[in-house]
């Protein structure tokens, strides 16, 4: 009687072992399958971020080229003062060179603010 009742538990204890092991056979493909959603979902997030740093990367690079093209105009507008026949276009050109220095200095901060983004 003791043989039967032992082999009882050792056969409900192996039926209970069997049980567990399909129950975890059954959520393999589907713990693979949320980690491939979540894979998918991750790359999609870094594609969307590395579009949107590379279009403002894109922009900051514009805003100095036109920040460089400003300081070369200054510096042009500089050099013809030397060459100022009236005092109203040297006043003129001094208004320019103040404008123009105003508007790169807009510029300077739209690029740092481009570049802290």
């Amino acid at each position: 009687m003791s043989t039967s009742v032992g082999v009882l538990r050792t056969l409900h204890q192996l039926h209970c072992e069997l049980a567990e092991r399909q129950d975890r056979l059954q959520r393999g493909p589907q713990r693979i399958k949320a980690a491939q959603s979540n894979v998918a979902n991750l790359e999609k997030a870094y594609s969307e971020q590395h579009e949107k740093t590379t279009a403002a990367r894109v922009a900051a690079d514009q805003k100095q080229l036109q920040l460089k093209t400003g300081e070369t105009k200054i510096l042009e507008l500089r050099n013809k003062l030397n060459s100022c026949n009236t005092n109203r276009e040297y006043q003129a050109l001094l208004q320019q060179i103040a404008a123009d220095e105003m508007a790169n200095s807009v510029l300077e901060d739209e690029i740092l603010e481009a570049l802290e983004k």
